[in-house]
């Protein structure tokens, strides 16, 4: 019966065009020199080779796999996970490198990352890269 119940679900997940589970990869603006995953570390976002699994709602809101913290913006400007709902974030349906699809905040697709590898958005760190964060759901690569 419990097997009956998993294939019924994983149909219904499945059967979705877009499942909302996958990793956002960090791209460099203007030269391909940055190819990075998005990880959050102690509830911040950081620029890292592997990256966290995240669940991207069309209400606009993104949520970390496993946690339900929501991804969001502080005060400061970086990105950081929390209890918060906090709306804004879309994956868009324009593709960028590697077709995959932008994710924006507020309309704005641009991000910054900062040499202590934390990512911001409209951050004033020196010597920040400007990048772009592309969505991988995973239902594309089955």
């Amino acid at each position: 019966m419990l097997r009956l119940i998993l294939f019924v679900l994983l149909s219904i997940v499945y059967a979705r065009e877009d499942t909302g589970f996958g990793q956002f990869q960090i791209f460099g603006i203007g030269d391909n020199s940055m190819s990075s995953r998005l990880k959050v570390l102690k509830g911040g976002c950081i620029a890292a080779k592997r990256g966290a699994v995240f669940n991207y709602f069309t209400e606009g809101v993104v949520t970390l796999f496993g946690t339900g913290e929501y991804l969001a913006i502080d005060e400061h400007g970086y990105l950081v996970t929390g209890e918060e709902y906090h709306p804004g974030f879309l994956v868009s349906g324009e593709r960028g490198p590697g077709d995959q699809r932008f994710l924006t905040y507020c309309k704005e697709k641009m991000f910054k990352v900062c040499p202590n590898q934390r990512i911001g958005f409209d951050v004033n760190c020196e010597n920040g890269k400007r990048v772009f964060i592309l969505y991988s759901d995973f239902n594309e690569y089955r």
